[in-house]
């Protein structure tokens, strides 16, 4: 009996439905995307592509965070119902591509949007953002489509300055087929905001282009072969300007991964390719930067039911060999040190609630135990 249920409960874990986990918190401990995976089952793979909610639904959903807008993990919640032949989601508090731009700044490399953040400082970026999906199931397929928007605008009281605008609206949608394959597309319509720090004197900031594409296919009985690709037009300006950026980036994803059921456990693992391309211009001094990223992404996770109650999972991922980013402005090819990230996760059943929590994780290779990260990031997910 005892492996009846354990059965039962991988079976509803990893193949749909309602009884599916669904949080940041799990996809974080499992190496994932928090907008959902390519090639692991998670209620928050709509996010990725909306088609998912006609297998995702009937719930709600709590993320837990902060409340600072453009931070790395931020508060959002939000509920999915099915209406018969149709599928309605609302997610309130989703991260827009606008505050990912602002709020999100590597050192170095292709991803570095340090310039952005220093001709922004005072950019504000857009909050109480909403996004409502929709979905339907049509024969072997089911199809999706979402929209996110968000708008913000600050005036201080007796026409004093600054005055902040900011907004953003994302359309997305996507098919899933039965058959084990799945594609989605997503463009930005809004991706702005504005600093007037004094009559007809404008900070601006603005996503000429953003938008992206992916996809998976069944490959084998355990695999999946999975791709995306994302292209990025940003620009920014102070007021005078004295400073006038542009960045141009691709980035294309392709990897292949495998999932086994091991007695009654998860275990996966997946490796690709990841290359980034892209130039940086600063157009007043005519300076410019040819970028370029390569690297082999590798994970490996793990989830299992340790008792009735309780789930456990972790993962451990890092970039391998061709891990190398080049930049003309430095004329240098830099190779980083390490980029192991270990994490793991426990979930609490109880009933119909579930609550996931990221019990460590470890960005610095030493894979030691953070106990500042001890469910730090939890969510709380009810299924009806």
């Amino acid at each position: 009996m005892k492996k009846l249920i354990t059965a039962l409960a991988f079976t509803g874990l990893f193949c749909g439905g309602s009884l599916a986990m669904a949080s940041k918190a799990r996809l974080q401990a499992l190496g994932q995307s928090s907008d959902g995976s390519l090639y692991l089952q998670d209620a928050r793979n709509i996010f990725k592509n909306p088609a998912y909610l006609s297998t995702y639904t009937n719930s709600v959903n709590l993320e837990f965070g902060t409340t600072t807008r453009g931070g790395t993990t931020f508060a959002e919640g939000g509920f999915t119902r099915n209406f018969g032949g149709f599928d309605l989601g609302v997610q309130l508090g989703r991260e827009t591509h606008i505050e990912d731009a602002l709020g999100v700044a590597a050192a170095s490399g292709v991803n570095n949007l340090a310039p952005f953040n220093t001709a922004g400082t005072a950019f504000q970026a857009p909050n109480n953002a909403v996004e409502i999906i929709g979905a339907f199931k049509s024969g072997a397929n089911n199809f999706g489509v979402s929209v996110l928007f968000a708008n913000t605008e600050n005036k201080p009281a007796g026409g004093a300055f600054p005055i902040k605008e900011s907004g953003s609206l994302t359309l997305r949608g996507g098919v899933v087929n039965d058959a084990g394959w799945e594609a989605y597309a997503y463009i930005d319509f809004i991706n702005e905001a504005k600093n007037e720090t004094a009559a007809n004197t404008n900070d601006e900031y603005k996503g000429k282009f953003v938008g992206g594409l992916g996809g998976s296919v069944k490959a084998s009985e355990n695999g999946k072969v999975y791709a995306k690709l994302t292209s990025n037009t940003l620009e920014a300006k102070d007021a005078t300007p004295t400073v006038e950026y542009e960045l141009d980036l691709l980035e294309i994803d392709l990897g292949y991964a495998m999932q086994h059921d091991m007695d009654g456990a998860l275990l996966f693992y997946s490796a690709g390719v990841k290359y980034s391309t892209g130039k940086f211009e600063e157009k007043l001094t005519n300076a410019d930067a040819d970028l370029k990223e390569t690297s082999i992404p590798l994970t490996v996770g793990v989830e299992a039911q340790a008792l009735d109650w309780l789930k456990l999972r972790g993962s451990v991922s890092q970039r391998v060999i061709l891990n190398s980013i080049e930049s003309t402005t430095l004329d240098n090819s830099t190779h980083p040190a390490n980029t192991t990230v270990v994490a793991a996760g426990a979930s609490f059943v109880l009933g119909k609630f579930m609550l996931d929590g990221v019990l460590a994780g470890s960005g610095s290779g030493t894979g030691a135990f953070n106990a500042n990260t001890l469910f730090v990031n939890s969510s709380l997910t009810y299924n009806f």
